[in-house]
Formats: C-alpha cells, sequence, structure tokens
C-alpha cells in the first residue's frame, strides 16, 4: 500500500520520505527533510573561511557547526523550495502504532499552507 503511495507519488513530481516509526524517527524525517532542502537549494554548508594573513601566507578555516534539525523551519525551508516547483512533499510512517505519542505530535505539529495555496505536505500512516 505504502509503495503504491510513493510510485504513485513520484510520478506525479513529488518528493518523498519513508519512514518506520521506531524511535527517533522525527529525527531521521527532519534529516532527510535537510538533505532534500540542500539538494534543492543552494547545497550543504561549506567550510568558510575566517581569517587571512598575508607575509607569511596563513589561511584560517571553519568548519559549519553541526546542524540540529529543527522539525518546523526545515519542513518550511523545503515546502518553500518544493512549492517554487509546484509539488510537494509526501511522508510516509509505517508501524505507527508502535510510534512514541511525543514524536507523533511533532508529526502532527507540521507547518500548513495558506488557505489559498495548494496543499504540498501529504502524510499516508500504515500499521
Amino acid at each position: 500500500m505504502l509503495g503504491t503511495a510513493h510510485d504513485t507519488s513520484r510520478e506525479h513530481g513529488w518528493a518523498v520520505i519513508s519512514e518506520t516509526a521506531t524511535d527517533g524517527f522525527m529525527g531521521r524525517i527532519g534529516e532527510s527533510m535537510r538533505q532534500l532542502a540542500e539538494e534543492l537549494g543552494d547545497g550543504p554548508q561549506r567550510r568558510r573561511i575566517t581569517s587571512v594573513s598575508a607575509a607569511g601566507f596563513s589561511l584560517t578555516t571553519q568548519l559549519p557547526p553541526e546542524r540540529q534539525v529543527a522539525w518546523r523551519s526545515i519542513a518550511v525551508e523545503l515546502l518553500t523550495l518544493l512549492q517554487a516547483r509546484s509539488t510537494g512533499l509526501v511522508i510516509t510512517v509505517d508501524e505507527i502504532h508502535a510510534a512514541d505519542r511525543a514524536e507523533l505530535a511533532q508529526l502532527a505539529a507540521a507547518p500548513s499552507p495558506a488557505d489559498d495555496e495548494e496543499p504540498t505536505l501529504s502524510f499516508r500512516l500504515c500499521g
């Protein structure tokens, strides 16, 4: 059932994230959304130059800090990128009966489009 939803969604150009409701599934969904946003946007954060010296030539760089995935902010970023392409995101979660209620509450708090916009986020829950 979920496989058919994945295939149909992809045929219509929607991005698909598929998860199983084991511990930490919201973190994994957030990481998948971040990766999709990087692919569709400006790419991942890169090393940045923090100082330069001229005479003895020196260059200091810094790696970006690890990003803590914030569900709502990354969802808004990704959905905005997808809306610009006239498409959306499908999130499927299998084995929902085993899900942690706190994580389900996070999933339920997903950003919704404005009333005059087409929906760009769809959930399919199973099990």
